[in-house]
């Protein structure tokens, strides 16, 4: 296995399988690939909220994504 695949939502459990693909990835001398999926949310004319662009919500899970990696 060469490379690892870790899904984040930046949960509790989300750190515990990243915890658990480092421990792997060293047995296995493997890189990690961590990845974030973010989704734009749907738009209604019912319920009135600031909306953000696309490339504000891509930025903040841009320094969520480095945060997490710091960390």
């Amino acid at each position: 296995m060469k490379t690892i695949l870790v899904p984040t939502d930046f949960s509790g459990c989300a750190d515990n399988a990243l915890n658990f693909a480092k421990g792997l990835a060293t047995k296995l001398n493997s890189k990690i690939i961590l990845h974030h999926s973010c989704h734009l949310p749907a738009f209604t004319m019912q319920v009135p909220f600031e909306q953000l662009s696309e490339e504000e919500l891509l930025a903040e899970a841009m320094n969520n994504i480095k945060e997490y990696i710091d960390k």
